[in-house]
Parts: structure tokens; sequence; C-alpha cells
């Protein structure tokens, strides 16, 4: 357990100068770069292989209207997906250690001090948890056992699930790392089984009932179909197709473990990206090829369970799809948990939330456990809090809109750096530099994913306000604001 030392540690947190938060000095006991290019792989597949490609593809053909631009978005998600791993990439070689995005803002956002550090490391601290994977995993549980899915069970399946991850990652990290990797080949393993499905269907090989269907899909797959295409339509189908890629920048989280982390990064995105990319878009085709487009346009988040009916029956629609989403989420938190630990356990070196030398201990087993109690902590919290309905979505929605602020951070740090890199002490002379297009079209996509939110939809799809999850996400913002005035009152008066 924690020796004296750091108990004292701890204890005498208040009494540190809070106008200088340099990084805790830590004994570096934690196990060391032991993630080669398969764990790396698998650890960015696990996150980004969720349930989006099971269950948005039908309102992506309602809002382009057309099979031909459904699969071409889904190709160009990837090549957004490829532009933010470039900007992600660059400051990775450049910062070859653990913590992602909280190294990339303190590097670049340096005036104030620590202002953008500090409002990172709040958002992160409250929004640490697992709550969407945990109880999805829940419910889908149920339902491929055949129970009808009961909320208290639902939470119960979560916590427990969430508890038995961060207990696996701090005693036995070795084994994790072997779960998550296990899982990953096994989400990449179904993704393939479907993807594979499409040409078969199209060539014959496999027949269904109800005649060509690839034929009545494909032959006129560019002409709209009497729905959708406009502009704005467009936009928000890229950006739920965008969401479905969140994932790629994994590796930047833990990045202080990989083996020989420069060469690994690269390879690691690349191969995870590529995969990605060709099983998203094949698994779409496999659909069209599969579904007549009149009823992939109505089959909502159920395409996934149409898909298998057509091809194995009822009894894999209704057993073996929750499974296939179950493992898809198991893999989520197994990845998020260890990932995200890393970054918390880093915050902690910087003294900027209470008990900061704690949540960066390597003990008693040399890995982050006291950041992942604080991850278990906060996702029974947010699993059993909030009551059932539109104000449990809202709590696990917060997540999403601060990654788009501080990824648009970020990418404009970027373009800054390589405009003047002598002021933010950048090696020019690294191997790597994220191109100027790649940079705009990731800010663009970010762009939009912080406009969209804010614009009326035609049919509201919950009882709040539908802006009250990124007003939440601004508020946040405005609460790191508010901790960094307190804790930079010398500062303050300094400059007033």
């Amino acid at each position: 357990m924690w020796d004296e030392d750091d108990v004292a540690l701890i204890d005498s947190h208040g009494e540190r100068d809070v106008e200088s938060l340099d990084p805790i000095e830590l004994p570096n006991e934690t196990e060391g770069r032991h993630l080669g290019l398969t764990s790396a792989v698998f650890l960015i597949l696990n996150r980004m292989i969720g349930t989006g490609v099971f269950s948005i593809p039908s309102s992506i053909y309602q809002l382009t209207g057309s099979v031909g631009w459904s699969l071409a978005l889904w190709i160009c998600g990837g090549f957004i997906a490829c532009c933010g791993f470039s900007v992600y990439l660059e400051y990775g070689l450049q910062m070859p250690f653990s913590g992602g995005e909280k190294n990339y803002l303190d590097r670049v956002y340096t005036k104030p001090p620590k202002l953008a550090l500090t409002i990172f490391t709040v958002v992160t601290a409250l929004l640490s948890f697992s709550t969407s994977n945990s109880f999805a995993f829940g419910n889908y549980l149920q339902m491929g056992l055949g129970l009808e899915p009961e909320i208290s069970a639902t939470r119960w399946i979560g916590c427990i699930t969430v508890g038995l991850v961060c207990l696996l990652h701090s005693r036995f990290p070795h084994a994790g790392r072997t779960a998550f990797n296990v899982l990953g080949f096994a989400k990449v393993f179904i993704l393939a089984l479907i993807a594979s499905t499409g040409p078969l269907l199209a060539l014959g090989i496999i027949k269904i009932d109800g005649g060509n269907v690839a034929h009545h899909n494909f032959s006129e797959m560019w002409k709209n179909d009497g729905f959708g295409g406009g502009l704005y339509d467009i936009g928000v189908a890229l950006m739920r197709i965008s969401y479905s890629y969140r994932g790629w920048e994994t590796c930047n989280m833990v990045l202080g473990e990989l083996e020989d982390p420069e060469r690994t990064i690269k390879r690691a995105g690349i191969i995870a990206l590529a995969t990605i990319t060709t099983l998203y878009t094949l698994c779409n085709y496999a659909y069209f090829a599969a579904i007549y487009k009149e009823d992939v346009a109505n089959s909502g988040v159920l395409i996934a369970g149409v898909f298998l009916l057509k091809l194995f029956g009822e009894s894999a629609a209704s057993h073996v799809l929750p499974l296939i989403i179950c493992v898809s989420n198991l893999g989520n938190i197994l990845v998020v948990t260890y990932a995200l630990s890393r970054v918390v356990q880093e915050l902690g070196k910087h003294d900027i939330l209470p008990f900061s030398k704690f949540l960066a201990s390597d003990k008693p087993w040399k890995t982050p456990a006291a950041a992942l109690f604080m991850h278990f902590v906060m996702t029974v919290l947010t699993l059993t809090l909030p009551p059932p309905g539109d104000i449990y979505n809202f709590v696990v929605d917060l997540s999403t809109y601060p990654v788009a602020i501080f990824a648009t951070m970020i990418t404009i740090g970027l373009i800054l750096v390589h405009r003047n890199p002598e002021k933010y002490s950048w090696n020019p002379e690294k191997s790597y530099r994220a191109p100027l297009i790649g940079m705009i079209v990731f800010l663009i996509s970010n762009f939009m994913m912080l406009v969209f939110p804010w614009i009326p939809p035609q049919i509201p799809k919950t009882g709040l306000p539908y802006y009250a999850s990124p007003l939440a996400s601004v508020l946040l913002i405005f609460v790191g604001l508010g901790y960094w005035c307190i804790r930079h009152n010398d500062y303050l008066h300094g400059h007033t």
C-alpha cells in the first residue's frame, strides 16, 4: 500500500505553491514500455469499433438519399480520421510520452499560465467514466441471453463489469492487455465476416429470399431516391460517421508505454485506419447487398438485426447481434479504462486536482490503480444516480462535445506552431510534419461538431432542450476557468 511519505505528501497538498504547477517528480515505477505493434493496433481498433457501424447506416442513407453517397461518406469519414491522426501524430512524435492532449495543450497554450491545462484537467476528471458502454453492455447482455432488459439489472451489470475491468488493469495488467487484444481480434473478425458477405451476395454465390437485392440497389446507386441529399443533411451524416471513427488518438494517450513509440504509433495508426475504413465501407456495402434500400431507410438502429435476419434467420437476429454488440462494448470498456487511467495519472503529476499525488501514484502494484479507482467511482456514480430517461442520456452525451472543443484547440495550436516553431520549442527536424490540408480538413470537421448541436432538429429527440448537452459542456469549461481563477488568484491580481 502507500507508505508514510506518500500520505504525508497527499496531506500537504494544500501547502504547495499554486503559482508553480510544474509536474510532481515521481519515481517512474509503472511497468515501462510493454505495448508492441499488435497491442497498439488493437488498442486503437477496440476504441474505434463501437455500435455505430451496427446502428447508424440507416440514418446515413436517409440523410444522403443515395446508396452511392452513403458509401462514399464512409470513405470520407476514414479520410477525415486520417487527417486527425496526422495532427496527433506530429504532436506525439514531438512529445513521445503518455498523457495525449494534456501535453499538447500545455505546450501550445502557455498564456495565461496553465489555463488550458487546468480546464482540460477539470473536464477530464469530471467526465472520467465509461457509463455509455457499461450501460449498453448490461442491456445487450440481457437481450443476448433472451431476457427482457431491466434498468436495475443493467446498472448492476455495468457497475460490476467496470469494477472487474479496473481491478484487472490494476492487479493483472498483462492479463488486461491480453484481454483487449483478444477482443480486438474478435471485433475485427466479426466485421470481416459481415463485410465478406457483400461481394458474395452481389456475385450470387450467397442467395437470399427476395430476389437480386444487389442489382436493385446498385443499378442506379448515385440517383437520389427522393429524400435527403441537401448540404445540411450531408453535413449531419458526415458528422455522425466521424463520431464512429473516433478512437484513432488512443495511442497518444499511452505513448510512454509503447515500444519504440515513434515507429509503433505510425504503423499502428496506419494499419488501424486502413482496416477500419475498409471494413466500415464493406459492411455498409453488405447491408445494401442484402436489404432493399427501402427497407434500409425504415430499419432505424436495427439495420444489423435486419441484415442477420435476412441471412441467418430470426434466432441470429435476436440473440447473436446483442452478443456481438456486447463484445464491442466490452472491448471499448477495456481500452477506454486502460488509456484514460494513464491520462488521469499524468494529470495528477501537475498537482492541479485535490489528491493529485494519490492519483499520480503507481502503488501498490506499479500500475495507475488510484486513477483506475477514480474511473470506477465516476462510472458507478453516473450509472446509478441519474434517473432513467432523458436525464440519463444527457449525462452520457456530455462527454462528446468537449472532445471537439479540445481537438479544435489542438489543431489551431499546430497551425500556430508551424508558423513559429522556435516559440514553441518545436523540433523542425523531426521526420514527420502534418500537411496543412489535413489540418484544415480536421479543423472543419470539428467546427461542424461544435456548430451542429446548436441547430434545432426537425424532430426533437428528447424532452430536454436540444442544446442542453453542448450548453452543459460549455459550462464545464467555465467551471475549469473558475477553478483556475481560484488557484491563480495572485496571478490575476498581478495583471489587473
